[in-house]
């Protein structure tokens, strides 16, 4: 009776310890998957920044080209 009890109980304690070690594998595996989205969407983010910095230059430069030119409208303008 022993050795019947032996045969039901190792199955379910080997299935029990497989779930056990695979549940904390998978939890460490979805936070580095977890992490690595993360850094993923901070380049994303970073990139979009620097984009929108780049444009912002630019329109900058822009507006000051256009203030000139109005400034110079405006003084021909007056000297007619």
């Amino acid at each position: 009776m022993n050795t019947d009890l032996l045969n039901i109980l190792t199955p379910f304690a080997s299935a029990g310890l497989t779930w056990f070690l695979a549940r904390r594998k998978y939890r460490a595996e979805s936070k580095a998957n977890e992490l690595e989205n993360v850094e993923k969407a901070i380049s994303i983010w970073k990139n979009l920044a620097m984009d929108l910095k780049k444009e912002v230059e630019q329109l900058k430069t822009e507006l000051i080209e256009h203030k000139q030119q109005i400034d110079n409208l405006r003084k021909l303008v007056k000297a007619k």
